[in-house]
């Protein structure tokens, strides 16, 4: 009767209506009756009751898999009354509900129902067979149970990497169980795991197990610095900086901070100087003064483990190199010299490195000018002639560094070529008579090295200086005659004639001039040297020798000048020379040479009045045969009484 019953049902399902026809079924308790009427309905129904009854009567059945199927695949349902029901009915096999509660998201109750009832095989099913990925949820429910923590643990092993990790980090912070998490977690890293969360809420455990932090914040490549340094700063402010040291410059600001919190200047000093970013560097350097006009506490003790410490033990040029600008960049001259004698003064991979040694002494002229003479005096590798020159410039009149500078590095030790040496003490004297003005050290110097170029450097600058006998001097140790035409010039305005006769002798040895063979002939002259002036005007010269005769004339050098006009035969004024040295015999023959009338007269004259009347009658005889001129010499006899 009951499959007729069916049947009926099947065919007249139209006209009846399923919910008159399920409560005939229900009224008649043919339980077997309705489940094989909307059986051949349920696939096509879009009613939720036909489907919720059909779930109904396939369990009060025993026929779970038909339940199961409708309960997962049938979107028709109402969840709430289909989760509601299977939770009541409390069945042996819990497949329907797990998927009810999953599909729809009732995944707590379902943990609940699963871990009251004891179907504990149900939850692992559930999670590693149906949806891995609500793990966390599952688990967190458990641990609000109270449930076995090895029962969890197997749970996730079980799930294994199908579990996502982020969320059930989440949930079992917040319930401070994440260290029954380890063994979970360190299978997923063993299995090759590198997401972040993993690595992160590992990171936590061995932290707060104090299991070598400090080497998994080193070593360990995946976790989060952001994560990580936050979590470790409450607990150990040196861990918090490692983590964040971490973040390869994603975490700056949060290093630079935790420094200041907790005095870690000396690690955050070492990690300044590794980064090499002048950037980060200008954010610890570059801050203004206190209100009170103090300089910041903070950046001082950062600056004083710099330079004591993290620098100096640094063996690379290029953390050097950048730290030395950042101190340049943030303008702290003095800061940087004691940084520099640190690395250069107290031994170092670098004490000899030139660009620092030539840094310390240009910021020391620059900030700290007592200290350059220091310096000059212990480094032995900077750039002397460069450094020299700025010493001497207006802006810092380092006159004494420089020459010090000039002086050592003219030395073997510094500079093997013979030019280069010579070159610097050149520089060494230029120092001292151009800026010094102190010609007696210049002269002491240039006695000490003796080096031509040196001495005619002196020379010049005592020339200038109108010490003439002096510049004479050092031209003839310089063997140096560029110079003749102002040193005669000079020495004829200082009459120092016997100083300038070897200068001249010096001269002529390379120069053909003019003017050194007559002003050598006027010195001679001067200084009474008739032997050496009659051997030079005898020998070859270019000598204006009628010139200087006549200057020698003029000014009563007549030995000089009778000497002169012989060579030159000129015995009109010869004859006048000997009048004046009371040669009266000589002028006569001297004027019988020239043979004028006017030479004839002078010596006429002349020795009529010397009472050299034989000589004057010569003379006198002589001036006769010129008619015009006797009157003359008659006059001349006739005054002087005669």
């Amino acid at each position: 009767n009951m499959q007729v019953c069916v049947e009926v049902a099947k065919k007249y399902h139209d006209e009846l209506g399923s919910e008159d026809l399920i409560a005939v079924f229900e009224n008649n308790k043919a339980t077997e009756g309705l489940y094989y009427y909307l059986g051949s309905i349920v696939n096509f129904s879009e009613d939720a009751f036909v489907h919720f009854k059909y779930i109904q009567s396939s369990c009060m059945l025993g026929q779970f898999k038909e339940a199961e199927r409708v309960c997962r695949d049938s979107n028709i349902y109402v969840p709430e009354e289909v989760k509601d029901y299977l939770k009541n009915a409390k069945l042996p096999d819990p497949r329907p509900l797990i998927h009810v509660c999953d599909r729809f998201d009732f995944v707590d109750e379902l943990t609940e129902y699963l871990y009251l009832n004891s179907l504990l095989q149900y939850i692992e099913v559930y999670v590693t067979k149906v949806s891995p990925t609500k793990t966390p949820m599952v688990a967190g429910k458990l641990f609000d149970l109270g449930a076995n923590e090895d029962f969890i643990k197997r749970i996730l092993m079980a799930v294994g990497s199908a579990c996502p990790v982020d969320e059930m980090v989440e949930i079992a912070e917040t319930r401070n169980r994440l260290r029954l998490l380890q063994p979970w977690l360190e299978a997923r890293v063993a299995t090759g795991s590198t997401e972040p969360g993993t690595h992160n809420a590992l990171g936590k455990i061995y932290i707060t197990l104090n299991r070598d932090p400090k080497a998994f914040l080193t070593n360990n490549m995946f976790y989060d610095p952001k994560v990580l340094g936050p979590y470790c700063e409450s607990l150990d402010p040196s861990l918090a900086f490692v983590a964040y040291k971490k973040g390869a410059g994603d975490c700056d600001d949060e290093l630079i901070a935790i420094s200041h919190t907790h005095g870690l200047y000396r690690d955050l000093a070492k990690y300044l100087v590794e980064r090499q970013d002048l950037d980060l560097w200008a954010k610890v350097l570059n801050k203004e003064d206190t209100e009170d006009g103090q300089e910041d506490p903070q950046r001082r003790q950062l600056i004083d483990q710099i330079v004591e410490w993290a620098l100096p033990e640094s063996t690379s040029a290029d953390e050097v190199s950048c730290t030395v600008k950042a101190f340049m960049a943030a303008d702290l001259p003095g800061e940087l010299i004691t940084l520099l004698e640190r690395i250069i003064l107290q031994g170092s991979d670098f004490s000899d490195n030139k660009n620092l040694q030539n840094l310390l002494i240009l910021t020391a002229i620059r900030a700290d000018t007592t200290r350059v003479a220091s310096y000059i005096d212990q480094l032995d590798n900077f750039d002397a002639k460069d450094i020299a020159l700025i010493c001497v410039s207006e802006n810092h009149m380092l006159y004494e560094e420089a020459h010090t500078i000039y002086v050592k590095f003219s030395k073997p030790e510094f500079t093997q070529d013979k030019d280069d040496q010579v070159e610097m003490q050149v520089s060494a004297i230029g120092v001292l008579v151009d800026f010094l003005k102190d010609l007696d050290r210049a002269k002491a110097y240039a006695s000490q090295v003796d080096e031509k170029p040196v001495w005619s450097r002196l020379g010049k600058a005592q020339l200038e200086e109108k010490c003439a006998a002096d510049a004479i001097e050092s031209f003839i140790n310089a063997e140096d005659p560029s110079e003749y035409v102002k040193v005669c010039d000079e020495a004829n305005e200082a009459e120092i004639w016997t100083e300038v006769i070897p200068f001249l002798v010096m001269a002529r040895k390379t120069l053909q001039e003019n003017l050194l063979d007559t002003e050598l002939i006027y010195a001679y002259a001067k200084t009474n040297n008739l032997t050496e002036l009659e051997k030079f005007v005898s020998g070859p010269n270019v000598a204006n020798i009628q010139s200087i005769g006549d200057r020698c004339f003029s000014e009563g050098l007549y030995h000089a000048a009778k000497i002169l006009f012989t060579n030159i035969n000129n015995n009109s004024k010869l004859a006048l020379c000997h009048i004046h040295l009371e040669e009266y015999r000589e002028a006569v023959a001297a004027a019988t040479k020239a043979n004028n009338v006017s030479t004839w007269k002078h010596v006429c004259f002349a020795c009529l009045r010397a009472g050299e009347f034989r000589l004057a009658a010569t003379c006198g005889l002589e001036v006769i045969k010129y008619p015009d001129h006797v009157d003359e010499i008659v006059t001349y006899y006739s005054d002087l009484g005669h």
